[in-house]
């Protein structure tokens, strides 16, 4: 099926229905809404386990398959400030030690509303990694992104604006990678939540969502030992569409606790010469429990 025929079919799918429920936002490449707290206000604490059958950034995929493993914990305050850590553990055979987390991501950021309609956030996030971390995101070191979004009560739509610094510790086959790479993207988001409630404060939603990567490449340039081959390190650094990622997202809630499924279609767009351009697909999920309390009127 060609890439804008499965768009247009999952835009008129969730458009044909007339209600849209936000939720809290869900660790992948790419954000998705997170302001289920547009009409009450709550502090919250967050706290589980994401996985993924592999690691992707951006659109791309590692060039083996790499299992993630992640503890997650997120503290939002009542002003929608917030703040987020997680650390990530690769499954490795017994025989090669490493370290059981390898990587630490830490951030912070800010929700917030412009209107019944519209909202936005910024944040910024840092990624920690051992000195042996070989993964494609271990190119990049800092992230900084900037969202507006809209809601069009059959659909909410967003874009996002992001920045990425290049790690200046990565190395490709024991050699260190000298040149810090910056990379910026564009992504726009349509989503749409089914939500289904049930007794004993119980909840099932169904997020169809399609995404429409724009960017440059550069930190792929560099995780692949690619930054001075000049042929490919110029396809890299242009600003380019480079990903269609379709997700299929279920969430199932019973009062405190989170069940949640988000399989995922990548169809990549504008790869540097001699990268595989296959669709491929994820299955990520996670399981998490949050403690909240209500905001005086």
């Amino acid at each position: 099926m060609k890439p804008i025929v499965l768009f247009s079919f999952l835009f008129l799918f969730s458009s044909a229905h007339a209600f849209i429920i936000s939720k809290d936002s869900i660790p992948k490449d790419t954000a998705k809404k997170n302001a289920s707290a547009k009409t009450e206000k709550f502090r919250k604490f967050r706290m589980g386990v994401d996985y993924s059958s592999d690691n992707t950034f951006k659109g791309r995929k590692d060039t083996v398959t790499i299992p993630i493993i992640s503890p997650s914990f997120k503290f939002t305050a009542k002003s929608g400030l917030f703040l987020k850590a997680n650390m990530v553990h690769v499954p490795a055979p017994k025989a090669k030690k490493k370290k059981f987390f390898d990587e630490l991501d830490a951030g912070a950021g800010w929700n917030f509303d412009f209107s019944d309609d519209w909202d936005g956030s910024i944040s910024y996030t840092h990624y920690f990694f051992d000195s042996k971390v070989a993964r494609l995101k271990a190119a990049v070191q800092n992230d900084a992104n900037a969202a507006v979004g809209y809601d069009w009560n059959i659909l909410y739509s967003r874009i996002l604006f992001d920045y990425n610094s290049g790690n200046p510790n990565l190395t490709y086959k024991g050699k260190k990678i000298t040149k810090r790479t910056k990379d910026f993207s564009v992504t726009f988001t349509n989503v749409h939540d089914f939500e289904f409630t049930f007794r004993h404060k119980q909840m099932l939603t169904l997020s169809p969502e399609a995404d429409v990567l724009f960017g440059t490449q550069n930190f792929l340039a560099a995780y692949k030992g690619q930054s001075d081959t000049t042929k490919y390190q110029k396809q890299a650094s242009a600003f380019n569409l480079t990903a269609y990622i379709f997700y299929a997202t279920v969430s199932y809630e019973i009062k405190k606790f989170t069940f949640l499924l988000d399989p995922s279609y990548t169809i990549p767009q504008n790869l540097p010469q001699g990268e595989s351009s296959k669709p491929y697909f994820i299955m990520s999920g996670s399981i998490y429990v949050t403690f909240k309390s209500k905001s005086k009127k």
